[in-house]
């Protein structure tokens, strides 16, 4: 694995995974990737989703360690009581992989390393926030 560092607006510098092979490309600070989501849309801004491990659990550490507020809901948002999981804000992502490592029922992985069992879980993140 290589790692190198990026400069973003958003951030002043960030650790970067490139995958070789990887369908990715660096843009700012956010790989891009392009798939189709069941709804039949284009979603090339989702770096990070959180897949069935959190449904029931919404355990909230990986909130805590994001550097940019990007998990929602939280415990203090109205919709926290009446949702099943956490989602991650691909707008708001500077896919830095904090909340990975914090996540105590590993739910949450890079949108390249999720498990086929979970795949389905890509579309649900990111239509939560096309609501």
């Amino acid at each position: 694995m290589q790692v190198s560092t990026a400069t973003a607006t958003r951030t002043p510098a960030v650790a970067v995974r490139l995958v070789p092979g990887a369908r990715g490309i660096l843009l700012g600070c956010k790989r891009v990737f392009e798939h189709i989501c069941q709804n039949g849309s284009k979603d090339n801004s989702v770096a990070y989703i959180i897949t069935e491990p959190c449904v029931g659990t919404k355990d909230t550490a990986c909130v805590d360690v994001c550097p940019v507020d990007c998990i929602h809901p939280r415990k203090d948002e109205p919709e926290f009581q009446s949702a099943d999981m956490l989602y991650i804000h691909p707008d708001e992502c500077i896919d830095c992989g904090a909340c990975v490592p914090a996540c105590p029922v590993e739910a949450i992985f890079a949108l390249d390393e999720t498990p086929e069992k979970w795949k389905h879980f890509i579309p649900v993140n990111a239509q939560f926030y096309q609501k």
